[in-house]
């Protein structure tokens, strides 16, 4: 019974459990299109349209930036247009609480030379 119902790809002869997989396999793999159907199979699988965003704001010095998704143009936005809720001890504000970890882990000058013992050294010592 299952003999009945596998379709092989004259192409490659490989088998497949029913039509539909075996014509998705010869668009896809062969790039074979017989028929309206699999026209649109094919443009479904190729490089599909990008939206292009940007920000709303009319004073935005940025605005000339395209944005390729809605999560990069909101991203910007509250990074840059929002109220900077997060203010580090060196006086660094973002507005996103990732961004404030981030900057207090691997950015903060102050905070490290707070996490060492050793004396600050400055060139001037050296002269």
């Amino acid at each position: 019974m299952a003999e009945k119902n596998s379709r092989t790809c004259d192409i490659c002869n490989k088998q497949f459990a029913n039509t539909s997989a075996c014509r998705l396999h010869r668009v896809k793999s062969h790039r074979m299109v017989d028929d309206i159907t699999d026209k649109r199979l094919f443009d479904r699988t190729s490089e599909k349209a990008r939206l292009i965003y940007h920000c709303p704001n009319e004073k935005c010095l940025e605005r000339a930036v395209k944005f390729e998704g809605m999560r990069n143009l909101r991203q910007h936005y509250v990074r840059v247009h929002t109220e900077k809720k997060h203010t580090c001890e060196c006086g660094y504000r973002t507005a996103l609480q990732k961004d404030f970890i981030y900057h207090q882990r691997v950015r903060c000058q102050l905070l490290k030379l707070q996490a060492t013992d050793e004396p600050i050294i400055h060139h001037s010592d050296f002269a």
